[in-house]
């Protein structure tokens, strides 16, 4: 006879409840802290707030351009740094964004 596989399968989906649950509160930006309260993860937008800027290194060399606020600066690096080494095709852009994290509630 096979052994009852339902206990299994149960603790399986609990498991997976949680998982979908912890993903959940991930993607709306917010984890239940302290009763009410609701930490929240959030772009920090306030006028004094570090700019996003981007910076660009080529894949092949691994080259980085400076860190700056208009993309336009860091594609000529890129389209330059392409034009010095016609075999560097291939390039990564980064993304640096201030984040702050908040009580709401």
């Amino acid at each position: 006879m096979a052994p009852d596989r339902r206990p299994l399968l149960s603790s399986l989906l609990r498991q997976a409840n949680a998982i979908s649950d912890r993903n959940r509160r991930h993607t709306l930006g917010g984890y239940p802290v302290l009763g009410r309260s609701l930490l929240v993860s959030e772009p920090n937008r306030a006028a004094d707030a570090p700019p996003l800027t981007h910076r660009m290194r080529c894949d092949t060399c691994g080259q980085r351009s400076a860190r700056c606020v208009e993309f336009g600066r860091v594609q000529d690096w890129q389209l330059r740094h392409a034009a010095a080494h016609p075999t560097h095709h291939t390039y990564t852009e980064t993304l640096t964004r201030p984040w702050l994290v908040a009580f709401r509630g």
